[in-house]
């Protein structure tokens, strides 16, 4: 096999936090590294966030799809960037060539920032924060307030 195997399309999935890669070839699911994964909100970003080690694969064997879960705190980070992965229009992805390769050891080609792909399909995150936690103290006048994800404090009304 001469010719290197390439990202062919991906699903993004904000409730879940799950991406799907689908690729031209089988890729080998060891070579993982989900820090060579971009998510940007255009072919070429103006805001973009960068995978941690601490995304990983939930795919346990070789194949041409591999999903990637993406950590609750590269999901904070995505969803605290203004116009990043709020919509299929504003879900682009980069890809480095050490981020997978194939079984026979060929790294995917680059997928680069002004080139990048599109989502092929998304799925917002319609759910509202939920409250946790409160607090009050009164000796000092303080309430604390703490949500099931990040929030938006000029939304807060209090």
């Amino acid at each position: 096999d001469t010719a290197f195997p390439y990202l062919i399309s991906f699903s993004f999935d904000m409730v879940l936090g799950r991406m799907q890669l689908t690729f031209s070839d089988v890729m080998d699911v060891m070579t993982f590294n989900p820090t060579a994964i971009t998510i940007q909100d255009g072919s070429k970003a103006k805001f973009s966030f960068t995978l941690s080690d601490l995304s990983n694969t939930s795919t346990t064997s070789n194949g041409y799809t591999l999903t990637v879960i993406i950590s609750p705190q590269d999901l904070l980070g995505i969803k605290l960037l203004p116009t990043v992965a709020k919509s299929q229009n504003s879900t682009w992805l980069t890809m480095q060539a050490f981020a997978i390769a194939d079984i026979g050891g060929a790294n995917v080609l680059s997928v680069i920032n002004g080139k990048a792909l599109r989502a092929q399909s998304y799925v917002s995150d319609v759910t509202p924060p939920q409250l946790q936690a409160f607090g009050l103290d009164l000796t000092i006048g303080l309430l604390s307030l703490s949500f099931s994800e990040a929030i938006n404090l000029s939304s807060v009304i209090l």
